[in-house]
C-alpha cells in the first residue's frame, strides 16, 4: 500500500507499518497525550520500539488529532 513519507513522498508500506499508523491514529482521536502513547506502544512492544515502527504510529497520532 502506497503511503506518504515526511518527503511527500509516496513509499510502500508494509502491513505492520499501516497497523501502527492505525494504533497511533487511535490514540490521536481518543485525545491521548504523544508521551503516553509512546509509552505505552514500549510497553505493549517489551522494549523501545525502532523508528521503523515509531514513524508510522507518529503519522497516524497526528492524523488523528485532527
Amino acid at each position: 500500500m502506497p503511503i506518504e513519507d515526511d518527503a511527500g513522498n509516496n513509499v510502500f508500506a508494509f502491513a505492520r507499518d499501516i497497523g501502527n499508523y492505525a494504533a497511533g491514529y487511535e490514540a490521536g482521536i481518543n485525545g491521548f497525550s504523544w508521551k503516553s502513547t509512546r509509552k505505552a506502544f514500549d510497553l505493549l512492544n517489551g522494549s523501545i520500539e525502532p523508528p521503523t515502527s515509531q514513524r508510522p504510529q507518529r503519522k497516524g497520532y497526528d492524523t488523528g488529532l485532527k
